[in-house]
């Protein structure tokens, strides 16, 4: 089932944040962003793979705030 196929999922921004040295990943990181970018609508999706962050991005709790941050306050209201 594709994700998208939800009407709600077609018109809310998505924030997908991974990091590069996903430990619980599937597949490799670059994977698993593209199937998200196949899913949901470009309008909508920003999508960021922080280089060299594990799972729980410990010691890069600052990066992944300030990628937060960048991106809530790029969604309009």
């Amino acid at each position: 089932k594709n994700l998208c196929d939800d009407v709600t999922l077609n018109s809310l921004p998505v924030f997908v944040l991974i990091g590069s040295k996903e430990q619980h990943a599937d597949r490799p990181v670059p994977e698993i962003m593209e199937a998200f970018q196949r899913q949901i609508p470009a309008k909508y999706f920003t999508g960021v793979i922080l280089k060299g962050a594990n799972h729980g991005f410990r010691n890069r709790e600052k990066e992944l705030g300030k990628e937060m941050a960048k991106w809530i306050s790029s969604v309009p209201l």
